[in-house]
């Protein structure tokens, strides 16, 4: 490193490079870095804050809209955005796969994931009129921390059920099971989400951010008394939601034993604007057996990567 100048040689380890295809020169990367330092006029010296795609530089213009209440309605320019500052939201295959039984009911457990691999946050801020139950949801744009475009998506609805208790947006992902044809057989009790950045994907790609800002759901998503809420999936992370909160699972009392896919739908009614919704849905085979109330679980590896391994070996796991 020289002054504020340094270079950064990452290799991947080359057997996980051929577990991903990876030629020798793929898995090694270069990074040239530049440290910045600023003054902060309450804490003094620091780092460079974290940009706009984080989420975090843009409260300046989202507190603003949340003393004047919900935005006008967006020109056209929110249906003509340049692709520099749209997310893109990307459903990954589900794992964690699992079955128990629960009020005589055969349940189908999983965790799925719904990153932003696009160049710009996703940004949703809810509205609400008065003490109404439910807010009024709008998407959000910008350029550098100026705001360029906004448009209404829906609503967001406060979430009672245990493991939740905070404002939830609506039409982010949809979980079903289907047949082979990808038919719809059953479908999952999750309808709403509170946004945050769970889990790093992919921070090399274009916008991704290293530091996301807050993921604590107890303060990004509100609570009972809130009248404005602002949601945010960084660049390069993603949104796991897993089988332990509530309402997630799949019921599979009375299916036949055999092959099911559980499919991820991220945008599942288009309306949030994104850069494509060529790759907003995902498949992930599954195997069931057992009988009723022991209902078993088996799940194939996903190419040739075998996820479940992790979750309790070989095939899946198994709660009672």
């Amino acid at each position: 490193m020289a002054g504020d100048r340094a270079i950064l040689d990452v290799t991947m380890r080359w057997g996980l490079a051929k577990v991903l295809g990876l030629t020798d020169a793929q898995r090694k990367l270069r990074f040239r870095i530049t440290v910045k330092h600023v003054v902060d006029e309450e804490e003094g010296p620091g780092p460079e804050p974290v940009p706009h795609a984080s989420g975090r530089s843009g409260p300046r213009s989202a507190s603003a809209n949340a003393r004047q209440g919900a935005p006008s309605a967006p020109g056209a320019d929110a249906r003509r955005l340049s692709p520099g500052v749209l997310p893109d939201l990307i459903s990954l295959p589900a794992f964690g796969i699992s079955t128990h039984n629960e009020g005589g009911r055969d349940l189908l457990d999983f965790a799925a994931t719904v990153y932003n691999g696009g160049p710009a946050p996703l940004v949703a801020e809810g509205f609400r009129r008065g003490s109404a139950p439910e807010m009024d949801a709008y998407q959000f744009f910008y350029r550098g921390e100026r705001q360029v475009a906004s448009r209404r998506v829906g609503t967001m609805e406060y979430d009672v059920r245990p493991s939740h208790s905070h404002w939830h947006f609506r039409d982010f992902a949809v979980y079903d099971l289907t047949n082979r044809k990808h038919k719809r057989l059953r479908t999952s009790g999750k309808e709403a989400f509170c946004l945050a950045p769970t889990d790093a994907i992919d921070l090399l790609g274009r916008g991704a951010v290293v530091d996301p800002g807050n993921g604590d759901l107890s303060t990004a998503c509100g609570d009972p008394t809130s009248v404005w809420v602002r949601e945010v999936l960084a660049s390069g992370w993603g949104d796991t939601y897993s089988q332990q909160r509530a309402g997630q699972s799949i019921d599979i009392t009375g299916l036949p034993n055999g092959s099911y896919w559980i499919r991820v739908t991220a945008n599942p009614l288009n309306r949030l604007k994104e850069t494509t919704k060529k790759n907003n849905v995902s498949y992930r085979r599954v195997v069931l057996g057992g009988t009723a109330g022991e209902r078993t679980v088996k799940v194939p590896k996903y190419g040739r990567i075998n996820s479940e391994t992790y979750f309790g070996g070989p095939g899946g796991m198994r709660l009672g």
